[in-house]
């Protein structure tokens, strides 16, 4: 089981889109993206970008929504 765990600080750059589908590459069974301050809309947009199946969200905790 390959398992990725990325603090993907700068989703909101142009290249973001892009490493994600490079971690196409590696065939992961399991991808964790750590993104510690979007807001939930903003965090909705990049789960549809990198179209992975069995995307959520878990909610921050001591940041507002």
């Amino acid at each position: 089981m390959n398992f990725i765990a990325w603090n993907c600080k700068g989703t909101r750059s142009q290249d973001f889109s892009q490493l994600v589908m490079d971690i196409r590459e590696y065939s992961a069974s399991l991808v964790c993206l750590f993104e510690t301050h979007p807001n939930k809309g903003y965090a909705k947009r990049i789960i549809k970008r990198v179209e992975f199946d069995g995307s959520f969200i878990q909610k921050t905790w001591g940041h507002l929504d």
